[in-house]
C-alpha cells in the first residue's frame, strides 16, 4: 500500500501502528475523525503538508469509505458470472484441434470459463512423450498401467502417470488435479495415447462441472433419477433444461421451425396434464375450479354412455336359469 509506505518513511514505527487503527478499525465517521485527531495531535503532525494531503485523500486508503468500491467490485463479478453462464447456454462451441472428441465431452460438462482452461492444457501434451509403459495385473485394485513421461524440451524432467482401470481414475506425479482441479496436460497425453473419446469420470470433479451450482453430482445414473426424490427430481429438471435449451436454440432460427415448436409444445403439454400417474405413485387431483375428481367423471360419463344405448329385444326363445344344486 503506497498510503502505508509513506507514512512509513515519514514518520516512526510507533506512529504506524495508529495509522493502521485509523485504515482497518475505525466502523464509523466519528470513530476514524477521533481516532485521527488524536494520533496527529500526540506526534504533532498538525501543520505537516503531507499529513494533511493523507487526511484529504482518506477515501483511497481507510477501510470505512471504500464500501461503496467493494460492492462496485461484487456487482462486477455478478455481471462477469452472468454472461459466461449465458454463453455456456446459448451459444455453441467450435472444436478444433487435437483431441476433438475429448474436447466435445468436456464442453458438454464443463462451463466456458472451466472449457478455456482445458483447451490451454490439452494445448501442452504434444510436448511429452512416452518413455516406458508397465502393465501391472497383480494389483489390489485391478489392472493398473504405469506411463513414463518426459519432456521434449527438458528431456531430463520425468512424470509418472499411473491409471486405474477399474476406479476409471488416474494419477500423476504433478498433482494438478488434486491441487487445481482439472487434468493436467500428462493426463491427456496419457488419453490420446489410450484413444480415449472423453474424460473418465474419475477425472471430473463436481466443483468445475455445469451441475456445481445445481447442487448434482456428474455421477449420478439414470436408475438413480428414477426415485422420488429431490436430488432425483433436480436431476431430471436440469437434464430436460439443458436439453430444451438447445432444441429453442436450434428451432429459433426460423419463424417456421419456432411455430412448428410452439405447437408440438402444447401437444406435449396437453399429454402431461391429462397423462395417467397411478405408474408413479401419485394421485390425480381436479386442478381446475368447479371441476369435480377425474374418477368421478369418468365413472358418470361411462353410466351416460349405458343409458344412451337402447336396448334390443332378441327374438330367440329365452333360456331358462341356471339352477345352483351346491
Amino acid at each position: 500500500m503506497s498510503y502505508a509506505r509513506n507514512v512509513k518513511g515519514q514518520s516512526s514505527k510507533t506512529f504506524c501502528s495508529g495509522f493502521m487503527i485509523c485504515v482497518d478499525r475505525c466502523r464509523t465517521p466519528t470513530e476514524f475523525e477521533q481516532a485521527w485527531k488524536e494520533l496527529i495531535t500526540t506526534y504533532g503532525y498538525e501543520k505537516e503538508v503531507w499529513a494533511q494531503g493523507l487526511y484529504n485523500d482518506k477515501e483511497k486508503w481507510a477501510e470505512y469509505f471504500m464500501h461503496g468500491h467493494f460492492f462496485g467490485v461484487l456487482k462486477d463479478i455478478r455481471f462477469t458470472e452472468a454472461g459466461l453462464d449465458y454463453q455456456t447456454k446459448h451459444t455453441t462451441l467450435i472444436i478444433k484441434g487435437v483431441l476433438s472428441s475429448v474436447k466435445t465431452h468436456a464442453a458438454t460438462v464443463y462451463p466456458r470459463n472451466s472449457y478455456d482452461m482445458l483447451c490451454k492444457e490439452m494445448n501442452y501434451e504434444s510436448s511429452h512423450i512416452f518413455v516406458k509403459f508397465k502393465q501391472d495385473k497383480t494389483h489390489l485394485d485391478g489392472v493398473t498401467n504405469i506411463y513414463w513421461l518426459s519432456n521434449t524440451k527438458y528431456r531430463k524432467v520425468q512424470y509418472i502417470v499411473i491409471h486405474s482401470v477399474k476406479f476409471h481414475k488416474m494419477y500423476c506425479c504433478c498433482m494438478k488435479l488434486e491441487s487445481v482441479g482439472i487434468p493436467c496436460r500428462h493426463m491427456f497425453a496419457v488419453m490420446k495415447y489410450g484413444r480415449m473419446t472423453e474424460i473418465p469420470r474419475g477425472y471430473i470433479l463436481r466443483r468445475w462441472t455445469k451441475y456445481a451450482k445445481a447442487g448434482l453430482s456428474y455421477g449420478h445414473t439414470l436408475e438413480e433419477f428414477k426415485e422420488q426424490t429431490d436430488t432425483a427430481f433436480v436431476g431430471r429438471f436440469a437434464y430436460l433444461n439443458g436439453l430444451g435449451i438447445q432444441i429453442c436454440r436450434l428451432a429459433t432460427r426460423s419463424y417456421n421451425g419456432s411455430l412448428w415448436l410452439k405447437n408440438f409444445f402444447s401437444k406435449v403439454l396437453i399429454s402431461l396434464e391429462t397423462h395417467d400417474e397411478k405408474a408413479e405413485g401419485i394421485l390425480r387431483k381436479a386442478t381446475l375450479v368447479r371441476i369435480g375428481d377425474p374418477k368421478v367423471l369418468q365413472a358418470d360419463m361411462g353410466l351416460k354412455k349405458k343409458a344412451s344405448k337402447p336396448q334390443e329385444k332378441s327374438n330367440s326363445p329365452e333360456k331358462p336359469k341356471s339352477i345352483d344344486l351346491n
